[in-house]
């Protein structure tokens, strides 16, 4: 998922790491606080997928593609400035992926959801899909769609 050049790929690479952790936060399923954090990750989860998503949409949209070089390549060759629905889908992406990371101002739903969880299954949640998702956002962020300003 790291390296992935394709948002739609990036985005079935998220939802197969989410789903699977998404059913490891319920495991306990004789205890209604694994199967409450099981709802809320879910839940929370369904909508940072869903402004992923539509990130995803705008930036086809706004470029025509959801290849990371050929959207890098849109918004640096045209003499125009770059589409106020590029940067709408971008922040909408890192939103989402701020969701799947729980990055600071998104990060509510951790609690909860750890609270209710085998430890076990908290240490692989809180370490595990975090690190692929934050180098999907620093490589779109940084090496291909970061228009060159240096002129």
């Amino acid at each position: 998922m790291s390296s992935a050049i394709e948002l739609v790929l990036i985005f079935i690479a998220l939802e197969i790491s989410s789903i699977s952790t998404y059913v490891l936060a319920g495991f306990r399923r004789r205890e209604a606080s694994s199967s409450e954090s099981s709802l809320k990750y879910f839940l929370l989860g369904s909508f940072a997928t869903a402004f992923f998503l539509y990130g995803v949409a705008l930036m086809f949209g706004a470029t025509g593609s959801t290849n990371i070089d050929a959207i890098s390549h849109a918004l640096r060759s045209s003499n125009a400035p770059v589409p106020l629905l590029a940067y709408v889908a971008t922040a909408l992406m890192f939103v989402g992926l701020g969701f799947k990371v729980a990055a600071v101002p998104f990060h509510v739903w951790t609690p909860d959801v750890y609270e209710g969880a085998p430890a076990p299954v908290v240490g692989l949640m809180s370490t595990g899909p975090k690190r692929p998702h934050s180098r999907s956002c620093c490589g779109f962020c940084s090496r291909r769609v970061h228009p060159d300003t240096s002129g």
